[in-house]
């Protein structure tokens, strides 16, 4: 009953991911080509890429589709490289946050940390390679995991905070909700990842596994309310 269950649960979480990052992808496409601002535009068009990768490496996790071959390999290629394009969409909106802002500071110093951080995303991809190359892994390569898990939590929780802060010296409205509903659901994604690497092979209906699929889905949720936060219309409205 337990596992029958907690295909349910799978199944239901999956399905409302997926119904949201798809709602901001079209979302994003349709309210980027209504924007103006050049600013605002590549934010758009960001979270519409960004949906696109993280949508596809979703589906490689529901039963119906994994057996596709294309969106196999496309979900793997996408969970490879999760972390980097994780990291570089944080870093664009960062970089947003701070042009918008009126004496363009330089928020906790990200211009000085943002190209030595790139650094943790790229060697967690090399040792995904790894991991996969050694079926039972050395010493060696186990200390390294455990070296750059407590880095991924260092970074990407520099990197939440960073963009809090950012939301807050923006003067634009529009811009301060906007790097502020990423900065939370940053914080619920590098949460979900530190849960999903520290407990692997968590069995079902676990404190672990549900904590899991909570996070993402509230991910997705915020993700989709970021891109929501770019609409002209609430814009129009305050100023009719």
């Amino acid at each position: 009953m337990s596992i029958d269950i907690s295909s349910i649960i799978d199944v239901l979480s999956s399905l409302i991911i997926v119904g949201l990052l798809l709602l901001a992808v079209i979302r994003a496409v349709q309210i980027g080509r209504g924007l103006v601002s050049r600013v605002f535009r590549r934010r758009a068009f960001w979270m519409a890429v960004f949906g696109v990768f993280f949508l596809v490496a979703v589906l490689t996790t529901i039963p119906s589709f994994d057996t596709i071959s294309i969106v196999n390999f496309l979900g793997g290629i996408s969970f490879l490289l999760v972390f980097p394009v994780t990291f570089a969409f944080v870093d664009s909106s960062v970089l947003a946050a701070i042009e918008m802002d009126f004496f363009h500071r330089d928020t906790l110093r990200w211009n000085q940390f943002r190209m030595p951080f790139y650094v943790v995303p790229l060697a967690l991809v090399i040792l995904f390679i790894l991991f996969d190359y050694y079926p039972n892994p050395p010493t060696w390569l186990s200390i390294a995991a455990i070296f750059l898990v407590v880095a991924f939590v260092v970074v990407f929780g520099d990197s939440v905070v960073t963009l809090i802060v950012a939301s807050r010296r923006t003067p634009d409205r529009t811009m301060k909700r906007h790097v502020r509903l990423l900065g939370f659901a940053l914080a619920c994604l590098t949460l979900s990842i530190f849960i999903g690497v520290t407990f692997t092979g968590y069995p079902p209906l676990s404190l672990p596994e549900l904590s899991f699929d909570f996070l993402i889905v509230v991910f997705c949720y915020l993700f989709y309310r970021a891109v929501m936060s770019l609409s002209p219309t609430s814009r129009i409205e305050k100023a009719a």
